[in-house]
């Protein structure tokens, strides 16, 4: 099973020192998408990976990109079970 997320984050501008914000046109913006993506191999072992792309361009150029970021992968391994219909959980290392 692939459970697939996704955020998405925009900066159009910049934070000032006295903590107002001053957005431009002639600063660059960006979106960027961060997907989550799960697999259960088995019940207890899971494989996920969260690739960042960025997209990012000027409001009174012509210049933009898309460019991916990074690309974590993680094994996810589940030590401890609750036991089935109880508040009691036991080692799944056992």
């Amino acid at each position: 099973m692939i459970e697939p997320y996704a955020g998405v984050t925009f900066n159009t501008g910049k934070y000032l020192d006295n903590g107002g914000h001053q957005s431009g046109s002639n600063q660059a913006r960006t979106a960027s998408v961060f997907p989550l993506f799960e697999h259960a191999i088995t019940d207890r072992l899971s494989i996920q990976t969260v690739p960042q792309v960025n997209y990012a361009w000027n409001g009174n150029t012509t210049t933009r990109g898309l460019i991916g970021s990074d690309l974590p992968i993680e094994l996810k391994y589940r030590v401890v079970d609750q036991v089935a219909n109880t508040r009691r959980y036991r080692s799944a290392l056992a």
